[in-house]
């Protein structure tokens, strides 16, 4: 018996396919010509592997990796600008797509609370590449010949390390930061190091404020970070950049406020004064690879970064800047920008959109923080989720890599939170979906049993 909504989507997918041909035919004057011998042989059997083989997003028992279940109309909107080929670098190459673009880059303006009339967004490949522009501007800001000093979290991504060294910070001009107990950048320790450098006459650059930290989904006191800003300016007459790394938890800010805690409530408040913020569609978002993104505060920082303009489009249309001279990567799928507009119109960027599908994931990550937190089992939850990411451990590493070994051949599966943020092996729970009852009942009791089987075999 064939799925009424599966036939409704090969409907569309034809449509889709015949528009698309339509179109080829008028700019060739003819049909396209038949499949070559053996392609259909080799896509079918790249579609079977690609079924049998490749890793389980949608299932409830996935809970490794911070991608959610791609909406069906989302992917094919991929899928119908990916047969146009459009590269977002210029209006030429991309005319309907970076319309698209811009109309998304409004809609994150606006997620994050800034001015879309004098704010800018725009896509990329993800929060790596966001990263490395962020801090490319703040650098240009601070000027090539004056050396500043970068700061964040031991709970920062590793890609900020990177970005140090790419943009050419010495080993002295970067400076970690410790992390608290619940596993927040530690303000008292920023405070000091940006005092110590500030008294010093010795420039701050930036300092990157994690909101959704990859490893326990921890959301930083950025009220704090912002105070501390307002304090220097007051005390030194000296000011630095904000970054705020909410790859993971920008869509957060769509949660209806009850359901946060006030510390991230505060947090999500004070995000509008952030200098510029990293957000992942592709992440919360519910939109297929690649669609990372860049928002800034005031769109007149990326003349700090702008080059001689291309042959196309270089100027916008006096309106909306162009993407071209203000991009770190340049060429971008179009597809990605046609996904990311389609999530945004179909799931909704509100409490009853995003908000209600994110305040799900959030039951369910307390919900099993909550069955594991008394610490009388073979598992412990240590530390109230801000987010979507619970950590448990059954103390010993050599334990919980045994569980992990079981929890994969029951369905489940988990990723490490061992590394230099945290001394206390673990594994990563990410709810990427909301868990129905049955799901989350089933997960909560899989966990115990493997646990209480690995302890016993260690």
């Amino acid at each position: 018996m064939t799925d009424p909504s599966h036939s409704r989507a090969l409907d569309l997918v034809r449509d889709l396919l015949a528009d698309h041909d339509r179109w080829r035919a008028a700019c060739t004057g003819g049909p396209r010509g038949p499949l070559p011998p053996g392609a259909r042989d080799l896509l079918r059997t790249l579609s079977a592997r690609l079924a049998q083989e490749s890793t389980p997003w949608p299932a409830p028992g996935h809970l490794a990796h911070m991608t959610a279940d791609t909406p069906l109309e989302v992917t094919l909107a991929y899928l119908c600008a990916l047969l146009y080929n459009p590269n977002n670098i210029a209006p030429e190459a991309s005319p309907v797509t970076t319309a698209l673009e811009h109309e998304v880059a409004d809609d994150l303006c606006r997620l994050v609370g800034h001015d879309p009339t004098t704010g800018w967004a725009h896509l990329c490949s993800g929060g790596h590449a966001a990263g490395y522009e962020a801090l490319w501007i703040a650098r240009n800001l601070r000027g090539r010949a004056v050396r500043g000093t970068l700061l964040y979290g031991r709970n920062a991504h590793y890609a900020w390390e990177k970005a140090a060294d790419l943009l050419g910070f010495g080993r002295g001009e970067v400076e970690v930061v410790g992390v608290g107990p619940r596993h927040r950048m530690d303000m008292a320790d920023l405070a000091a190091r940006v005092h110590r450098l500030s008294s010093a006459g010795r420039p701050v650059t930036a300092v990157v404020v994690t909101l959704g930290t990859t490893s326990h989904g921890a959301v930083d006191d950025l009220p704090a970070v912002l105070r501390l800003r307002e304090e220097c300016e007051r005390t030194y007459g000296v000011s630095f950049r904000i970054h705020v790394d909410a790859a993971y938890g920008g869509y957060f800010r769509t949660v209806d406020e009850a359901l946060l805690t006030p510390e991230v409530r505060a947090a999500f408040r004070a995000l509008p004064l952030a200098d510029s913020v990293t957000v992942d569609p592709h992440k919360c978002g519910r939109a297929p690879y690649p669609a990372g993104a860049l928002v800034l505060r005031d769109r007149r920082a990326v003349r700090a970064v702008s080059t001689r303009p291309g042959p196309f489009g270089a100027d916008g249309d006096g309106e909306r800047l162009p993407f071209a001279p203000y991009t770190l990567e340049g060429a971008r799928p179009g597809a990605a920008a046609a996904a990311v507009w389609t999530a945004h119109r179909i799931v909704g960027l509100d409490t009853g959109g995003y908000g209600r599908l994110l305040g799900g994931c959030l039951r369910a990550a307390r919900a099993l923080h909550e069955a594991f937190a008394a610490g009388d089992g073979p598992l412990v939850s240590r530390t109230a989720p801000d987010l979507a990411v619970v950590n448990l451990t059954t103390g010993s590493a050599d334990s919980d890599r045994e569980w992990s070994d079981r929890l994969r051949a029951s369905g489940v599966s988990v990723s490490s939170t061992g590394g230099a943020e945290t001394e206390v092996p673990g594994v990563r729970l990410c709810v990427m979906d909301p868990l129905a009852p049955g799901d989350l009942e089933r997960l909560t009791r899989v966990l115990g049993e493997t646990a209480a089987g690995a302890l016993s075999r260690v």
